[in-house]
């Protein structure tokens, strides 16, 4: 005992080491989830221990010195996110963080998207050992209800407005300005942080359907009942998206009842939002078409137009449109072609939601495709396994001795290796999710291809074959390809020309 009182004072975290050492392992795992570089998962882990020193001693002692000293000895972004951190868990008053953010910002020259990376990552590691009931730095809860990741700690950059005195151009922070916004439709000032709205968006069934058709009229991609479609920078749904979160969580129909939603987001373009489950023609259209922004009567001309046009078609998609590029408005009648920009639906979901009243989450295909490069599939596809395809393919023994001497096999990259990556990536990351109580998770897909369906890989794919034997037999049909190719190229006498190449169908 008098031992483990000796190691306490020296970890100065207050906690016994052989929790250190787990709750290391864990964030070690949650970074490497995460995408995590190992130079950040390392400061990562070295600041979550600093923050937890600081809780540890006189709360007095100055959060600011201890703000500086994580950012001189490990990095500006991560004396950010560790005070952000603790805002969130009610220990640090939001005035005093924004004063430690401004002192940091202005000695170190902070990039935001660097505190954003960071402070997310620093997240990541946190949840998971708060999660894991070590309960280091959780945040702080009232009435089971989770304040902070995405209410209390809003956008810290300033936001350009305008003073109601003296009409002259302000900075204010992002939080100030969401709090005059939120009193203007209802919500004053005696309003809870906890029972605050969190932002989201509202996706209409025709904007799904509008997904389906661009889907049949290219011929590529997936416009059947298990098709998830991508959000996209540009998007049906709403430009812009991408920059709130990459994954998308839907929440269950009962969340309706506490959400209200608008045209645009609300602080920009200042709208009045309307209850998502009212069927008021003049409130919802006051809600869409009533924008008092700084381009207020353009976007309400607009919005007017597209009611009037989605009453006559009977489609709602494009009631979030703008004029195209020409400065034209879609014509009735017509599925649409043209380029114009798309205002999101903003939602305001009253008081957050909980992790129960999530009914599905969608991981984006391409994040998770780049973050697959690395699952292994040696198990199944290996350069054994190649020299056999190629072997039966009609290549011979000095053949393949050249092939091999060239590095060809350790290059071979099909597009169904790749897919087999993110494939078993994906069936992990669904495991995950259904452990934490989350039972539907889906990867997102740009043309709404369902990876987990056999016969998105191969219309021949035989009743009860699992995707990776789908998989398996499109890595030797794509390699025989490569043969034939191969072996055209050196009976030829000339160099093979995919020597040089990587990735794609070589």
């Amino acid at each position: 005992m008098a031992n483990e009182s000796v190691k306490r004072r020296k970890n100065n975290t207050g906690i016994k080491s052989s929790d250190m050492s787990r709750a290391n392992r864990l964030m070690t795992a949650a970074l490497s989830r995460a995408g995590a570089k190992k130079q950040d998962a390392d400061e990562i882990k070295k600041t979550v221990w600093e923050l937890r020193s600081i809780m540890s001693r006189d709360r007095n002692a100055g959060h600011m010195k201890a703000a500086m000293s994580i950012a001189k000895d490990i990095g500006p972004a991560n004396a950010i996110a560790a005070m952000s951190r603790l805002e969130d868990m009610g220990m640090i008053d939001e005035s005093e963080v924004t004063s430690i953010v401004d002192a940091i910002k202005k000695k170190y020259q902070t990039p935001d998207s660097e505190i954003a990376r960071i402070t997310r990552l620093f997240n990541q590691a946190a949840n998971a050992i708060s999660d894991s009931g070590i309960g280091l730095i959780g945040p702080k809860v009232i009435n089971g209800r989770t304040i902070g990741s995405g209410n209390a700690a809003r956008n810290r950059n300033p936001v350009i407005g305008s003073d109601e005195n003296t009409g002259k151009t302000v900075e204010k922070s992002g939080a100030s300005v969401a709090r005059d916004y939120y009193s203007s439709i209802g919500l004053n000032s005696d309003v809870p942080d906890e029972m605050m709205p969190v932002s989201g968006y509202v996706v209409h069934g025709d904007h799904i359907k509008k997904k389906k058709q661009a889907v049949i009229a290219s011929g590529v991609g997936n416009s059947e009942p298990d098709s998830v479609f991508e959000v996209g920078d540009t998007d049906e749904f709403g430009d812009g998206l991408t920059a709130h979160g990459e994954i998308e969580i839907i929440l269950k129909p009962a969340v309706s009842g506490r959400t209200a939603y608008g045209m645009g987001s609300g602080m920009k373009n200042g709208n009045k939002p309307v209850k998502l489950n009212s069927t008021n023609k003049e409130d919802v259209a006051d809600a869409l078409a009533n924008l008092e922004g700084l381009n207020g009567k353009t976007e309400s001309m607009e919005a007017m137009l597209n009611l009037l046009a989605s009453s006559i078609d009977d489609n709602f998609s494009d009631v979030n449109s703008s004029l195209d590029e020409n400065g034209s408005m879609r014509r009735t009648g017509q599925f649409d072609s043209s380029k114009r920009s798309r205002n999101p639906l903003e939602a305001h979901v009253l008081g957050g939601f909980d992790i129960d009243e999530i009914e599905q989450v969608n991981y984006p295909f391409t994040k998770m495709q780049k973050i697959a490069v690395n699952e292994d599939i040696s198990d199944v596809v290996n350069d054994s396994f190649i020299r056999m395809v190629l072997a039966k393919g009609g290549l011979n023994k000095e053949e393949l001795e050249y092939v091999e001497s060239a590095g060809i096999l350790s290059q071979t990259n099909t597009e169904s290796m790749q897919m087999l990556r993110t494939y078993r990536l994906a069936d992990k990351m669904k495991k995950r999710y259904e452990e934490s109580g989350i039972n539907k998770f889906q990867v997102a897909h740009p043309s709404g291809i369902n990876i987990f369906n056999p016969l998105s890989h191969s219309k021949i794919a035989r009743p009860g074959q699992d995707v990776e034997s789908v998989l398996v037999e499109n890595i030797e049909n794509e390699i025989r390809e490569m043969g034939q190719r191969l072996l055209k190229d050196m009976r030829k006498g000339e160099k093979p020309s995919l020597i040089s190449r990587r990735g794609g169908k070589i």
